[in-house]
């Protein structure tokens, strides 16, 4: 008797798991759709904010697809022209406001989608302007190494004010990017903006909740946000274990709210944190948490709307923002992007 329920029980879990699968495949399938639509006659994805918006549908689509198919191909190629024509000579990819995020992702995204490019002329101006864009990221980052608030990027390029941490978690993943195709990035630079993003770190507090938090940055991001942002960059530069351990510990006390200025950014980050940190247990749950946060507010187009709270130049970006984001969040386990994995794949640079 024993053994029959168990067996049910079993049976039961497979069965729900695979119900599960299956609205996750068709929550993604429906928003690839949507992003799809939204693509402009000049290969952008609207506005305000165009090139952040069209690197992340390339990412969310890549994310999805090992080998793009032929409408993907060319989704792929509308929005690479539409950032090397848009995009400076100079290198810089990013929008004016929000540069150096939207510079980042940009850059990320071109250097996912290179291989798959068809035509041989966008292929190599690609990589030329690529080759620009790294240079130009380096250039952008604050060189001192005086204090714990130094070493990092400032949002707005050159004209910020200070050091920012969600953009440079976001340059910290266009480096790992160019790091993992082949190209150079010194060290030295690695280690100011890592020294940076780990600065705020709680180590010891008087109220035990915050240990292995991040404290509150001083441009106002929530610490949920740099608390995913840094369990991020420790599991893939190669953090200290006990600061792991202590982080993830914290992570785990603190699960995603549907709410917020920063809920697509945080969940980002923190289901990557997960991925590579949290035994699999809590990794599961931490990722069907997300999904049904999603999932619960998808629209009947296959967007996705925004939780309460969000931030007003956040919502501006509408829901080819809200969408794209949604789609990196919850696919991170079968993600094909070279960030998200854990090999470093074939050299093209």
């Amino acid at each position: 008797m024993k053994k029959l329920l168990m067996l049910s029980f079993l049976m039961l879990l497979i069965c729900l798991a695979g119900k599960a699968g299956a609205e996750m495949e068709t929550f993604l399938d429906n928003a690839m759709d949507y992003l799809r639509a939204q693509q402009q006659p000049d290969g952008s994805f609207g506005r305000p904010q165009p090139h952040l918006r069209t690197g992340l549908v390339m990412l969310a689509l890549l994310s999805l697809e090992a080998k793009p198919n032929e409408e993907g191909t060319a989704l792929l190629e509308r929005a690479a022209g539409y950032l090397l024509k848009t995009g400076s000579t100079g290198g810089d990819l990013g929008d004016d406001l929000f540069n150096t995020e939207s510079h980042s992702i940009a850059v990320t995204a071109l250097i996912c989608s290179h291989e798959f490019l068809r035509n041989a002329r966008l292929r190599e101006d690609t990589a030329k302007r690529i080759h620009r864009a790294v240079r130009h990221t380096l250039r952008l980052q604050d060189r001192s190494s005086s204090s714990s608030s130094r070493g990092g990027w400032k949002m707005e390029g050159r004209k910020g004010r200070a050091n920012d941490r969600r953009a440079s978690a976001w340059t910290l993943v266009a480096c790992q990017t160019v790091r993992l195709y082949g190209m150079e990035i010194p060290e030295a630079n690695l280690e100011r903006g890592l020294r940076f993003m780990l600065g705020s770190y709680k180590e010891k507090s008087d109220n035990p909740d915050q240990v292995g938090g991040f404290s509150v940055d001083t441009e106002g991001l929530a610490v949920d946000l740099i608390s995913s942002m840094g369990g991020w960059v420790m599991s893939r530069f190669e953090g200290k274990e006990g600061m792991r351990i202590k982080n993830l510990d914290w992570l785990a006390r603190n699960s995603p709210k549907w709410s917020g200025p920063n809920y697509f950014y945080s969940a980002f980050f923190r289901s990557r944190t997960m991925k590579f940190e949290a035994k699999k247990d809590l990794y599961r749950e931490t990722i069907q948490r997300l999904h049904t946060q999603v999932a619960d507010h998808q629209q009947s187009d296959g967007s996705v709307a925004f939780p309460p709270g969000n931030a007003q130049n956040t919502i501006a970006m509408g829901p080819v923002f809200s969408t794209a984001m949604s789609i990196l969040i919850i696919n991170v386990d079968d993600s094909r992007l070279s960030f998200d994995e854990d090999y470093r794949v074939k050299s093209l640079f």
